[in-house]
């Protein structure tokens, strides 16, 4: 029993210290609500911009991630953009530590979108 609960702890600890790095291009889930119905759709996620408008590539390694998944043979990482259910205190919180996502559109522009979260392939180190 003593050797379960250590291998636990060990796991645990390893698991803590893991890094996740994309291997791939990140794609964002941007939903549009209307009156009745809400719309979502993935777009590729080409670049951050802070407040001055430079422009980023999005972070390749993260400490941790909100969710990760291996759907066929494929290993995904999840990593939300926004606060969840705290209302227009989340709306709040977003807009002070949202950095903003660009997406580059069909004429080569940036243009602003706001995805609820981000995926991508990933690998766990």
């Amino acid at each position: 029993m003593k050797k379960i609960i250590n291998s636990l702890v060990v796991a645990g600890f390893i698991s803590l210290n893991a890094e996740y790095c994309a291997t791939g291009e990140f794609q964002g889930n941007v939903c549009k609500s209307y009156i009745v119905f809400e719309s979502c759709k993935n777009v590729q996620i080409d670049a951050v911009s802070d407040n001055s408008g430079n422009l980023f590539e999005v972070k390749r390694c993260w400490d941790s991630v909100d969710e990760f998944k291996v759907l066929k043979n494929k290993s995904l990482c999840w990593v939300y953009t926004k606060a969840k259910g705290l209302g227009l205190f989340g709306y709040a919180v977003d807009a002070i530590k949202s950095p903003d996502f660009l997406h580059k559109n069909s004429n080569g522009k940036y243009e602003k979108v706001s995805p609820d979260y981000l995926v991508f392939e990933c690998q766990e180190k």
